[in-house]
């Protein structure tokens, strides 16, 4: 009922100067994939659903000093789905019913962290 898929990601980092850092992300947030056998007895709940996101973000950092750094960065997510599943017909052959769309949205991510010492660092986002 879930088929074996491969999820992508991939973060890139490149310091600019001692301060500021450029960092680009690829990654998928969210995914949802099964498929039932056409003989399934939840067929008229479900039969087939996928959601694929993909996320790209490229972002900006700063480091204040040795302890604080902060980082922004937008966030472009596509998002593309379907969801289908069987409609009991009494008399003849089941249909179906299919809903499939996609969209794509702007959104954006920002962080603070503080290391305490080498070993011990606390982030919020």
């Amino acid at each position: 009922m879930v088929p074996t898929t491969g999820v992508p990601m991939g973060y890139y980092v490149k310091p600019l100067d001692d301060k500021v850092a450029f960092g680009l992300g690829v990654y998928v947030p969210f995914g949802l994939m099964t498929d039932y056998e056409r003989t399934f007895q939840g067929r008229y709940y479900a039969d087939k659903s996928y959601v694929r996101v993909i996320t790209v973000q490229p972002t900006l950092s700063y480091r204040f000093n040795d302890k604080l750094s902060v980082g922004f960065g937008p966030t472009f997510n596509h998002i593309e789905g379907e969801l289908s599943s069987s409609l009991l017909n009494p008399g003849n052959s089941d249909g179906k019913v299919r809903v499939k769309g996609d969209d794509t949205a702007v959104g954006f991510n920002a962080g603070v962290l503080y290391e305490f010492t080498p070993n011990t660092r606390a982030g919020v986002t």
